[in-house]
């Protein structure tokens, strides 16, 4: 297939799926444009004091400047923890095998996996093999799950919080049980 002509002088040696990652963004824009525009009809964004609003607090504000900062953080610490997670986790990798294969072990509980084929699937491949690409993504579902369901998005946040400091005990540990063994 040729590739447009953008796109042929970008990177000849590797040939990046980029008409694949330009269909993920895509997707990822068109997805969270239709959640806004979901959330926007249904008043998320209008003072909570506004008729026919129906959240739980009519300070006047809108519903979105009540995030506060430790569920930001909270928040913050899930994105990372689920990107992980969906990336790197081996107890994932049947989900992952759909568009990429084993390539080595990432160390404890981790894969390293690559993509699969050429095109979407690559690109595909490319963004669920890897937590930074998935952080929006994740970041995205979570905020708009916040906003429709805050407690019981906070619980899953609290989780996966939860989980990401005890990876980072794990990590402590063996560092320690190294260092002391030295």
């Amino acid at each position: 297939m040729v590739r447009p002509e953008p796109w042929q002088s970008y990177d000849p040696a590797v040939a990046l799926p980029l008409g694949g990652y330009l269909i993920l963004v895509t997707t990822f824009c068109v997805l969270v444009g239709a959640g806004f525009l979901v959330l926007k009809r249904r008043g998320y964004f209008q003072p909570v004091a506004a008729e026919g609003v129906t959240h739980d607090v009519d300070d006047g504000k809108s519903f979105l400047s009540r995030i506060r900062w430790r569920d930001v953080a909270l928040l913050a610490v899930a994105t990372h923890q689920l990107s992980w997670m969906i990336g790197r986790d081996r107890v994932l990798a049947p989900f992952r095998a759909l568009v990429a294969h084993y390539e080595s072990s990432g160390g404890v509980g981790e894969l390293n996996d690559v993509p699969r084929g050429g095109g979407l699937l690559h690109a595909l491949g490319d963004l669920v093999t890897c937590p930074y690409c998935l952080g929006p993504w994740v970041a995205a579902a979570l905020v708009f799950a916040f906003l429709k369901q805050p407690r019981a998005t906070r619980l899953v946040a609290l989780i996966l919080t939860l989980v990401a400091a005890s990876d980072v005990l794990h990590q402590l540990y063996t560092l320690l049980k190294h260092a002391s063994a030295s």
